[in-house]
């Protein structure tokens, strides 16, 4: 196990030498596209601040600290009830009346967490091992309505936080005094303590302070961990060391970031070089980076001048470079917009540039991208398969006039600007919608829940998604 997971990290992070700074190509159009931006022209100018993507829902902190999500509609996307089966292709604002800082769902897991404005911290998703930090935990599906929360719930609300992470069945937090706090599984030791699992949240390695926590997961589904303290000394423990010991990886070293995902996890230390945490450190030549994430079997960093480099397995165009070819080496992606924060998925990708605009790529298989589309639809009668894949970065705008509420019994008008053939809607049972004229329809709600109202264009093969909502029936 622990040779294949070295392998497997070794391979995604052989960095490219300075001075070669290429770009892929553009694969065959029938096989990936490049995506084109899905605006509406009272699109909203909010910038983006913070973004999370999970195992297929994709998250967004905007500048006003508002909490945006779209993607999978399961339990870790802090909707009021969980939604699954139902897909949001378009982002939907959450919890209105709060307002955040930092959010974290990690891609295997099937819960989230978010720290507030005010340093409150806030769970929500399934409770299999207490993740939820509520000091209960579900065991049970006859238990769901009682121990799960799709609704966010603030917790541990006598502490503020600075920075949190969720993955797996895990989860850890830092408050403001820099103490590690984590809770949830702990059959691997991921937690630190002999204890089976931890409903509420205890300190772990009391009397040192940290800056970073990470959570990831090995091929055997095992829990592995990593934290950075106040002096840049790196500490392991979990799964892969097989011990609650806390061991520090290369004494003398001093890290500022760290990122575990599936299958693996990497550091960066204080002059910018990439570590892989099961190997060696990454010859990158001159190019030192400011920021790191991994994901499974593939992985990202923003360098010191601000450029995006992937590498790693490419089978849904997360890389990001036009292509569905795994990357041996890091490749430089969309080499004319400078970025600031970069978020992976399990095989979809988002970064934040400079300027605070959202840009997505990569599988698009539950409407992950924000583009209004949804890839599920993407295998129909047309064998049009551009709804699936994104393979280079688009643009996504956090837009509010695409997400609507209404009551039960009640009804809303939809409009488009150009004709529209053809309206559905993705559950018939929450919400029914009947074409009216040739650039409206009506939405009647009929029982609560969420549905996408979609208006096409053309028919045949030429038929083309020409808008779409998300509709929240109360």
């Amino acid at each position: 196990m622990r040779g294949l997971l070295k392998k497997i990290c070794t391979f995604a992070l052989v960095a490219v030498m300075a001075g070669t700074q290429t770009v892929s190509v553009l694969a065959d159009k029938t096989e990936i596209t490049q995506g084109t931006p899905y605006v509406a022209s009272s699109a909203s100018s909010m910038t983006v601040k913070n973004l999370a993507l999970s195992l297929d829902g994709s998250a967004a902190i905007d500048s006003n600290g508002n909490l945006w999500m779209w993607g999978d509609l399961g339990f870790n996307s802090a909707f009021s009830v969980s939604r699954y089966g139902e897909n949001s292709p378009v982002p939907k604002q959450v919890l209105p009346d709060v307002k955040f800082s930092e959010i974290s769902m990690g891609n295997t897991s099937s819960n989230g967490g978010g720290i507030d404005k005010d340093g409150h911290l806030w769970m929500w998703g399934h409770n299999t091992s207490g993740t939820l930090a509520n000091g209960e935990q579900d065991m049970s599906t006859d238990n769901q309505m009682r121990y799960n929360n799709y609704s966010p719930i603030k917790v541990m609300t006598d502490k503020t936080f600075k920075t949190i992470c969720v993955n797996g069945e895990n989860a850890g937090a830092i408050d403001g005094e820099g103490n590690l706090w984590m809770w949830g599984n702990n059959s691997y030791r991921q937690l630190g303590v002999e204890d089976k699992s931890i409903f509420e949240p205890t300190i772990i390695m009391e009397g040192t302070k940290f800056t970073k926590i990470a959570i990831g997961v090995n091929m055997d589904h095992e829990d592995f961990c990593g934290a950075i303290d106040t002096d840049g000394r790196l500490w392991l423990w979990g799964s892969e060391l097989r011990s609650d010991t806390f061991i520090q990886f290369m004494p003398g070293t001093k890290f500022v970031d760290i990122s575990f995902e599936v299958y693996g996890g990497m550091a960066l230390d204080s002059e910018g070089v990439i570590w892989d945490l099961w190997g060696p450190k990454l010859d990158a030549g001159d190019v030192r980076f400011k920021d790191i994430e991994s994901g499974q079997f593939f992985n990202g960093a923003i360098d010191t001048d601000g450029h995006l480099w992937m590498c790693g397995s490419n089978e849904m165009g997360q890389l990001g470079n036009g292509t569905r070819e795994d990357e041996y080496k890091l490749v430089m992606i969309e080499p004319n917009t400078t970025f600031e924060a970069l978020d992976l998925g399990s095989d979809f990708s988002g970064a934040i540039d400079t300027s605070g605009n959202l840009w997505m790529w990569g599988s698009n298989a539950a409407g992950t991208i924000g583009n209004g589309k949804d890839g599920n639809d993407a295998y129909d009668e047309t064998g049009d398969y551009s709804n699936a894949y994104v393979g280079k970065p688009i643009k996504v705008v956090l837009d509010s006039s695409l997400s609507k509420s209404i009551s039960a019994g009640k009804k809303l008008t939809l409009k488009t600007s150009k004709k529209a053939i053809d309206w559905t809607s993705s559950n018939s049972f929450v919400a029914d919608v009947k074409k009216s004229g040739r650039k409206k329809a009506i939405v009647t709600g009929k029982s609560k829940g969420t549905a996408t109202i979609k208006a096409y264009t053309g028919k045949g093969s030429k038929r083309k998604l020409l808008k779409a909502w998300v509709v929240e029936v109360e």
